[in-house]
């Protein structure tokens, strides 16, 4: 129900390995990311995340800030953070 179809439109063509090029291409910054994220549909994630080596997504994720606050704060610019969440 909130899948972006015209967000979407732009990403149609791409292969899952394009996709990942494109996620890790230079001209891909915050600003696009953030256009494109209910276009991107949970299986084209999976997929190319299986792809993606560590660094990879690393590099990937470093174009996306998400700053969390609760007890601490995480997801600052220049700061590797992690929640460890036990089960």
């Amino acid at each position: 129900d909130t899948h972006d179809a015209q967000g979407f439109a732009a990403l149609r063509h791409l292969t899952v390995g394009d996709f990942r090029d494109w996620l890790l291409d230079d001209a891909t910054d915050t600003a696009t990311l953030q256009r494109v994220p209910r276009a991107i549909t949970p299986e084209m994630a999976a997929a190319v995340s299986k792809l993606m080596r560590n660094q990879d997504l690393i590099l990937a994720a470093s174009k996306c800030q998400v700053v969390t606050r609760f007890r601490n704060t995480i997801g600052l610019p220049g700061h590797l953070s992690v929640r460890l969440q036990p089960n």
